[in-house]
């Protein structure tokens, strides 16, 4: 098994979660030796994240870089998972030939920018706002702009 049965309560969602996502990969075709380290590496991650009361392991980790580009692997895969498993609807949005080459050089590809069928893509695979929260508890949340190839972070505007 990918996921361990003995985890503590407060982890029960992250192990659904896994396992959800976990359906979706190999619904998609991928073997589950191809993910199950990223995943593995994925769920540790959430997990210590659930247990930090002060919300400070998310910034920690996303410092190592070995552990960020983990992260990025493996929503990456989880968006490619995604389109390849809603073909019918993603493939009218993109300008490759097919859904399958537009994978491969826009998704596949690490060094890439996401645009909006990945943002789309990986927010649905996701499930949208079951993952929303705001850290720290009690802090307005912050929204982020896309413009192409960049992403700027908004702040509301406070006069002096």
């Amino acid at each position: 098994s990918l996921l361990q049965n003995d985890r503590p309560l407060p982890c029960a969602f992250v192990e659904c979660f896994g396992f959800q996502e976990l359906a979706d990969l190999l619904a998609a075709g991928f073997d589950e030796n191809y993910f199950k380290d990223l995943l593995n590496m994925f769920v540790g991650v959430l997990e210590q994240c659930v247990a930090d009361e002060h919300g400070e392991t998310l910034l920690q980790l996303f410092n190592e870089q070995t552990t960020f580009d983990s992260m990025v692997q493996y929503l990456r895969l989880l968006t490619l998972a995604y389109l390849q498993n809603h073909a019918d609807f993603f493939s009218h949005f993109v300008e490759a030939p097919s859904l399958k080459v537009y994978c491969t050089q826009e998704v596949e590809t690490i060094a890439m920018e996401c645009d909006h069928v990945d943002i789309l893509a990986l927010s649905e695979a996701l499930g949208g706002q079951r993952l929303a929260h705001t850290i720290p508890e009690g802090t307005q949340p912050s929204l982020h702009l896309y413009k192409t190839a960049h992403y700027n972070i908004l702040y509301p505007h406070h006069c002096h």
